[in-house]
């Protein structure tokens, strides 16, 4: 009788279950004065899934462009946080990071 050897896969598969969900890159656009509301919104809405934030300031400073990268089960609790308690901010694309 063949002894069968564990295969290449078989042997990977509990290290499969370690890999993190897939990271998306979003765009958020404030006024000035709402950044740290927003800052607050993504770390309560989030927490440990946010890897970075990016900000930039644009129109002579009077809004501010931010650049957040997400673990995916995040993305939408930040687009509903920031719906919810910033109507006017502008959301932009979100893609793979």
């Amino acid at each position: 009788m063949k002894t069968l050897r564990p295969t290449l896969v078989s042997a990977f598969v509990p290290a499969l279950a370690l890999v993190p969900p897939a990271s998306r890159l979003m765009l958020i656009t404030v006024e000035t004065g709402r950044v740290l509301e927003l800052r607050r919104l993504v770390a309560r809405a989030c927490g440990n899934r946010l890897s970075f934030m990016r900000m930039q300031p644009i129109d002579h400073a009077t809004r501010m462009q931010v650049w957040l990268r997400v673990a995916e089960p995040g993305v939408q609790k930040i687009v509903d946080a920031v719906t919810r308690a910033l109507p006017s901010a502008q959301l932009g694309r979100v893609v793979p990071a």
